[in-house]
């Protein structure tokens, strides 16, 4: 069983050997499968790491591993001491960081150079074993991002996972079945290492967008109890350089021997600036008013009015329509037929003048109207109106 357990960077004996084993013994394997070693079936033959050389190991360039189930990140391909700081990034900012010099880890033959954070050291962490401030949840589209004096590498974090904490048994097969980022190269890999016999199987998963399966068969006696209860399951997908690898049953938080505590909530995005407030609506336009009477001579109840008197009214604004028939004077005292008197009629701006052809009769009461045939510009009625005033004797 390929243990990712506690570790001691300044220590490698406190781990037994095969607690030593990590990226590179997998990333040998997915390289071999890239090279066409190993067969593309549902069922690979086992693979023993202990046959392979150690020159097989990942020395090359920098390697980035994450274990979302873990909330861990190994950083490896770097040189002794080189400074580093590993940083996990969500939407642009930064949930989780570590920063520490890289140091060797790994079994005599295969060692690696780099970080190893939130594996879970054996004494006293030491700087970059653990995050700092608390532990990310490291999720799908994380991004792992790894800064030293030589540049910046990183990876998106994909969503491979596994459906449940234990594997299925379907007749006599174990199935087991997760999610993973549409579009990637899965592998599922079965380890079982203690006691013997060694059983490690490599499966190709029958995967269906974001949703895959897959299936061991057992080849042996007893290897159908070791796959449903005493094997590790992990699902991986290896970019070459970049590895997302969920291990069935795992769990995040911090790793043993690292503070306990999850890193705080990253800060809510600003809220929208609040909406201008909407422009004043100006006032509608006053209607127009219509047309009124402002003065009028003689006034109305006016009496011992001069008998040669002129009759006028002042309009509020310039009018049209004032004719002999719109504008009238008539004797009250009279019937109901009696004439209008004619009189002559003028202008002078706003003002209107009505002159008597002939004096007025004496001690008269006369009635002066104004009708709705007159008009302003924007052809609103006067209302009609009308006034007496009597002659003196």
């Amino acid at each position: 069983m390929v243990s990712f357990g506690m570790h001691n960077r300044g220590n490698p004996e406190a781990r037994g050997p095969d607690a030593m084993v990590r990226k590179s013994s997998r990333s040998v394997a997915m390289r071999s499968l890239a090279a066409g070693s190993l067969v593309t079936a549902a069922l690979v033959a086992p693979v023993s790491l202990s046959a392979q050389p150690a020159s097989a190991a990942v020395t090359v360039g920098s390697n980035i591993t994450v274990f979302p189930n873990r909330d861990m990140v190994s950083a490896v391909g770097y040189q002794v001491g080189e400074q580093l700081t590993v940083e996990v990034v969500r939407n642009g900012l930064v949930v989780g960081t570590t920063s520490g010099p890289a140091a060797t880890f790994g079994q005599p033959g295969k060692e690696e150079v780099g970080l190893e954070v939130n594996h879970g050291p054996a004494g006293a962490p030491q700087p970059g074993d653990c995050w700092t401030g608390g532990t990310p949840d490291i999720v799908s589209g994380d991004v792992v991002r790894v800064t030293s004096a030589r540049g910046v590498d990183s990876t998106t974090v994909n969503g491979v996972n596994f459906t449940g904490v234990r594997p299925t048994q379907v007749g006599n097969s174990v199935v087991v079945s997760g999610t993973v980022t549409a579009g990637s190269a899965l592998t599922v890999e079965l380890r079982r290492d203690k006691p013997a016999p060694r059983v490690r199987r490599d499966l190709v998963p029958v995967v269906n967008g974001t949703q895959w399966t897959a299936t061991f068969v057992p080849a042996a006696a007893g290897e159908l109890d070791i796959a449903l209860n005493q094997a590790d399951w992990r699902a991986v997908v290896d970019l070459g350089a970049e590895t997302t690898l969920s291990e069935m049953g795992e769990l995040g938080g911090a790793a043993l021997g690292c503070p306990p505590g999850a890193a705080p909530a990253p800060p809510a995005p600003p809220l929208p600036p609040p909406p201008a407030p909407p422009l004043p609506v100006p006032p509608p336009p006053a209607a127009d008013p219509a047309p009124t009477v402002r003065s009028k001579s003689p006034g109305a109840s006016a009496t011992r009015v001069t008998r040669g008197a002129n009759v006028s009214a002042t309009f509020s604004e310039s009018v049209t329509g004032v004719s002999r028939t719109t504008f009238t004077v008539k004797s009250a005292t009279a019937s109901a037929t009696a004439p209008v008197v004619s009189a002559s009629l003028t202008r002078t701006g706003n003002r209107w003048t009505l002159n008597p052809t002939r004096d007025l009769a004496a001690n008269t009461k006369y009635t002066v109207t104004l009708t709705g045939g007159i008009r302003d510009s924007a052809g609103q009625a006067l209302a009609s109106t009308s006034w007496s005033f009597t002659t003196r004797r």
